[in-house]
């Protein structure tokens, strides 16, 4: 395994590996609580290119990130994975977001700019909705709500200054419409709040669907539904993703992904080695496993195109072939998502009627892959 040396910008993050190595700033960090993924650790980080990308972990982790990497700090992180960014609200644009495990690395950086990476949004990019930006300014023209400890903190803060105007930057914040009008608000402890800042810087369980009772629909019209169900496209694949590795490593008693343990020397192991991965259903350390199908393709009809994802057994009827069949063996990481199987690559430019679920992190959570 190479010794990663340098650092590899925001931006050029993709979900085929997990051995990335970034240098970044904390511009900000909440714990956060959801029915999914439970108690966890959210952050806003920037590169020196002034690239964005969101970051969660477990809350366990949270202590041990925040005395590497502070706010307003300097750090590297080694050794993470990287996967879509979904969620109804989105701290930055890019569309992938960093999640952070027990074997990452984290050191600090002798790095220092202080620079805040602001991003600001034009009045009327907000109010027309053809804009989300996480921070900019407030004027009189503007509605704005604020609750909890973002108007303690203000309520004090214009008492002092009477009728002089006073300079009120948020970052991370929601966009809604109450009564009528667009109105910014904050994203409940999300949102970072400024006050005459001097900022030196401008600008489980499977379901069984009957397809046969699901409509025929074009791409253009599943892009643009607003409702959660089944339907079918008849589409010709017209590239393999290679921001993803075609397979992943799963437990094959129930299917789901692994995690690789801490402190292994994957890259020596073969095909006839037995190493050891978490299986978090199984509750175990475990070495029954297997790389499993996780193809994502961009499809196309006559009228547009889209992402999809087909993942074990339906890969496996469309690649005609087993994963293990065309796994070379190596637990080490994918260095080059350009070279795939054969049999993966003759699937550009075949046609298919693919099934589709719509799901609502398609309608409400912004995802643009579609499950197959």
């Amino acid at each position: 395994m190479s010794k990663m040396t340098t650092f590899v910008p925001l931006t050029k993050l993709r979900p085929f590996k997990d051995n990335w190595r970034v240098q970044v700033k904390c511009l900000h960090s909440w714990k956060q609580n959801t029915p999914f993924a439970g108690d966890t650790f959210e952050m806003v980080l920037a590169d020196q290119w002034e690239y964005k990308i969101h970051a969660t972990c477990k809350r366990s982790l949270m202590q041990r990130v925040q005395r590497v990497i502070p706010i307003d700090s300097w750090g590297v992180i080694e050794h993470f994975t990287v996967t879509a960014a979904g969620g109804q609200y989105r701290t930055t644009n890019y569309r992938y977001k960093m999640v952070i495990a027990e074997d990452v690395v984290l050191s600090c950086s002798v790095l220092v700019d202080d620079k805040h990476f602001l991003s600001f949004a034009h009045y009327n990019e907000i109010e027309n909705g053809t804009k989300k930006k996480t921070a900019f300014f407030i004027g009189n023209n503007l509605p704005c709500c604020l609750w909890g400890k973002y108007a303690e903190q203000l309520e004090p803060f214009s008492d002092a200054s009477k009728d002089q105007a006073i300079i009120c930057l948020i970052r991370f914040v929601k966009i809604k419409e109450s009564r009528g009008e667009v109105q910014i608000t904050n994203a409940f402890d999300a949102s970072r709040l400024f006050l005459n800042a001097m900022i030196p810087e401008k600008d489980g369980k499977r379901i069984i669907y009957n397809w046969n009772d699901s409509d025929i629909k074009t791409i253009s019209q599943v892009v643009e539904t607003n409702q959660v169900e089944i339907c079918k496209i008849i589409c010709t694949i017209e590239a393999i993703d290679i921001d993803w590795s075609w397979f992943y490593f799963g437990c094959n008693r129930h299917q789901k992904g692994v995690n690789k343990i801490p402190k292994i020397d994957y890259g020596r192991m073969t095909k006839n080695d037995k190493p050891l991965f978490r299986c978090e259903l199984c509750r175990s350390n475990i070495t029954n496993v297997g790389p499993k199908f996780n193809l994502h393709l961009v499809v196309k009809d006559d009228f547009a195109t889209c992402n999809v994802m087909l993942l074990g057994s339906i890969g496996k009827s469309i690649v005609g072939v087993v994963s293990e069949e065309l796994w070379d063996g190596s637990y080490e990481e994918i260095e080059d998502p350009k070279i795939l199987p054969e049999p993966i690559l003759s699937l550009v430019g075949k046609s298919f009627c693919f099934g589709l679920s719509i799901t609502s992190d398609n309608v409400t959570n912004g995802s643009d892959i579609l499950l197959i």
